[in-house]
């Protein structure tokens, strides 16, 4: 018998997604995105991607192992992306 919560298990889960992007003010830089993604009978299949969150990665990071720890259904996805990247006492302390 699995555990509750193990990705064994679970239906959700949230990948981080690197990507090099030109801004005008800012040339060159990196950002990240993050992917819900839904298990299937074989595979792992994207429901959604939401693309540029944040420039830090361990905040990305840190948000798909939440969301992916507490098995976050993606039709909340967007707004739990907003709610963590508007309130301080989330974003505060990671890098960006």
């Amino acid at each position: 018998m699995r555990a509750r919560g193990t990705l064994e298990s679970a239906r959700w889960q949230y990948k981080v997604i690197g990507k090099e992007i030109h801004r005008l003010e800012r040339g060159r830089c990196f950002t990240y995105a993050l992917a819900a993604m839904e298990k299937t009978a074989d595979r792992w299949r994207t429901v959604e991607i939401i693309e540029d969150v944040t420039p830090g990665k361990e905040l990305a990071c840190w948000m798909a192992a939440v969301f992916t720890k507490h098995q976050l259904s993606p039709l909340h996805f967007r707004d739990a992306v907003e709610d963590v990247l508007g309130c301080p006492d989330f974003t505060h302390g990671f890098d960006s």
